[in-house]
């Protein structure tokens, strides 16, 4: 909501209702995520503001890092928030989960870098590093009334019998995360692609074995 509000206040008045009157019309709709981003609104009004930010961020690959970003804004995928940003660090743009920064704080003495066409920039990310992969999976009438199931792509129609097919797209970057889960779903769930998928669920349980060896 804080981001929302923060946004509607930088937009011209008649824009603003405009969308409004569009939103009566037009839904979008996608998997339903519990989780938490509170600080959404700084990284939106950065983005506005064309200011730097220190921030801590929790990524799967390096652990909980610091770093100065530059926001570029933010977008919506799968459920989620993420922000692009400007990494100076490693000098180049990267999208970044919202709910994974720990903490944000303003930096001066940094210029700004080249303006970002965020959605041009999106259809180039995706088509150069192949950003998303297709999922398919078997589900069992039990894994497709799942909680764990069910908040990573949302409801699961049923076939004949009861049991049903997961066909998705999740972010490649994001496949240690979903062997997680789909992990703990236990038989309820067979992953048949992407391989890359596969070959991570089976590492974890091969993990998990070996703690009990």
């Amino acid at each position: 909501l804080s981001a929302v509000t923060k946004l509607r206040a930088a937009l011209p008045k008649d824009v603003v209702a405009e969308l409004d009157r569009l939103r009566r019309h037009v839904f979008v709709g996608g998997p339903v995520r519990d989780y938490e981003a509170p600080l959404l609104g700084e990284l939106l009004q950065a983005a506005l503001d064309r200011a730097h930010l220190k921030v801590r961020y929790d990524s799967i690959e390096s652990g909980i890092t610091e770093r100065v970003v530059y926001p570029h804004g933010l977008y919506a995928s799968e459920g989620y928030w993420y922000c692009v940003c400007f990494d100076r660090r490693r000098e180049m743009n990267i999208p970044m989960r919202a709910d994974r920064f720990l903490s944000a704080e303003r930096v001066e003495g940094f210029e700004p870098p080249p303006e970002l066409f965020l959605q041009g920039w999106l259809s180039e990310a995706r088509e150069a590093v192949g950003e998303r992969l297709r999922v398919r999976a078997r589900v069992t009438e039990r894994g497709r009334k799942s909680f764990e199931l069910t908040t990573l792509f949302g409801t699961i129609a049923p076939h004949e019998g009861g049991s049903g097919t997961i066909e998705a797209e999740i972010p490649r970057l994001e496949i240690d995360y979903y062997a997680s889960r789909l992990l703990s779903v236990g038989t309820d769930v067979t992953v048949e692609y992407p391989p890359e998928l596969v070959e991570a669920i089976q590492n974890k349980a091969s993990e998990v074995i070996s703690l009990y060896d």
